[in-house]
């Protein structure tokens, strides 16, 4: 799984089959809503409610863990 650009106000992710295996949250653990549209390489990623911060996303399927930055 990759996030691109980092940090982003709107960011790609590559290398994930479905969006429901995903789950963001902040670094109090606190679960965000989210956004995924599907691309051809991915998913782009929004939640322009939320501020700027360092957030993680999850796949629960892999286990893999990505740490971002939201400008």
């Amino acid at each position: 799984m990759t996030v691109t650009p980092n940090p982003f106000t709107t960011c790609q992710i590559t290398g994930v089959e479905n969006s429901k295996d995903l789950i963001i949250t902040d670094v109090l653990g606190r679960k965000l809503n989210s956004t995924f549209n599907k691309s051809e390489n991915g998913y782009y990623l929004t939640f322009p409610e939320t501020s700027s911060g360092i957030f993680i996303i999850r796949n629960i399927k892999t286990g893999q863990v990505v740490k971002f930055v939201k400008e």
